[in-house]
Order: C-alpha cells, then structure tokens, then sequence
C-alpha cells in the first residue's frame, strides 16, 4: 500500500510539471512545412531511425577493440556477439546503461539495420525527474492516463501511462508502475513501429480475411 501511496502522490507531481504552462503540440507554429518531413525524434544525441553505423558512431563503440579474441572478459564477449549480431543482420538488440549510470538498463532495438526501439528503465522515486527531462526536451505529453491495477491478493493501485506523439510520427510512452514492484519505463517508437503496434491495426481473428 506504501508504494500505491508514493505512486498517487507522483502522479500529481507528474501531472502538474507536465501540463503546467504548456499546450499540446497540435496547432503548433513549429509543425513541419508542408511537403518538408519532420525532423526525427532525438534522443540524446541519437535519432530514431538512425543506421546501426551511425549509431554505433555516435555511441563511441569501438566494435573491433570488443571483439578482439585474446583476454576477452566475458561482458564484451556478450557485447560483441549482440552487436555483430545486429551489423550482420540488421536486427536485433543491444543493452547497456547510457541513459541511466544508476542501475537500470536501457535496450536499444533495430530492425532492417535502424534504430526502432529503445526501452529505457528507471526506479519509480524518479518519475518527477523523467516527466520533467521529457517534457523539456519534448514538449507537454499529448495525453496521460491512469490505469487502475488490482493483483491476486488484492492490492490495488494506478499505473499512469504519459505519451508523446511526435512531428516525425514516432511516439514516447512513459509508464510508471505501481504496486509490488514498481519502476517506470520510457520507450521510445519509430512511425513504422508505432503503427504496426497499435491496437487497430492488429487483425482481428474473428474476422473473416475475405
């Protein structure tokens, strides 16, 4: 029930730096001229839909230096097999803990050789801090929701779910988690992933495909 408590009282913080002076982003003057593609979403400096070799540029990895075969620790094993992996075939993912030094990974995805994805992961006592970082560098959330949550053994709580839609077409979900084990994650989405992912487009196997 404590983390419920400390959970509300963060929703209220959060709501508040997030809306607070701010309208959403539709009808803004900085809406892209018409026939000019948005600039892509940046995360750091990273974008979404970057290339692998842009990325792994822009992230200072010296690949060859982590595949080196003698006296290699077995972290940079694993680091030079997932990011061999993703050069050769284009897909796949790729963790470390560039966005947060305390503790909490953040998972980098491609596919078809681009940045898609990326999962970043935080504690639940840091959802002021992320719902102030994004919306200073994104702008108010274009919606927050709150999700009422009941387990098992009958505890309950409310996730609050935050989301950016971008010029670029890609998205933002902010979501915190309470209850037992809380924490929060920001994930960032490609148009194309986006799109794919959303509830309509799914099929519906009910549906006759005639």
């Amino acid at each position: 029930m404590k983390s419920a408590a400390l959970l509300g009282a963060f929703i209220v913080l959060a709501l508040a730096i997030s809306l607070s002076g701010q309208t959403a982003t539709t009808g803004s003057p900085m809406i892209a001229i018409q026939n000019q593609p948005a600039a892509a979403t940046r995360i750091g400096a990273h974008r979404i839909g970057e290339t692998f070799s842009e990325w792994i540029a822009v992230a200072h990895v010296d690949l060859a230096g982590l595949c080196r075969k003698h006296e290699q620790p077995r972290g940079e094993e694993e680091e030079c097999r997932d990011l061999s992996l993703i050069r050769d075939t284009g897909l796949g993912d790729y963790s470390d803990y560039s966005l947060n030094p305390k503790g909490k990974d953040s998972t980098w995805a491609f596919a078809d050789g681009k940045l898609q994805k990326l999962i970043a992961r935080y504690s639940l006592d840091e959802l002021p801090e992320q719902m102030g970082f994004l919306r200073d560098a994104y702008g108010a959330a274009t919606k927050i929701d709150t999700v009422p949550v009941q387990n098992a053994f009958g505890a309950k709580w409310s996730d609050t779910v935050a989301v950016w839609s971008m010029p670029d077409g890609a998205t933002i979900t902010l979501t915190a988690r309470g209850g037992p084990n809380s924490y929060i994650t920001v994930v960032f989405r490609s148009k194309d992933l986006a799109k794919a992912q959303a509830p309509d487009n799914k099929p519906n196997p009910y549906k006759s495909k005639q």
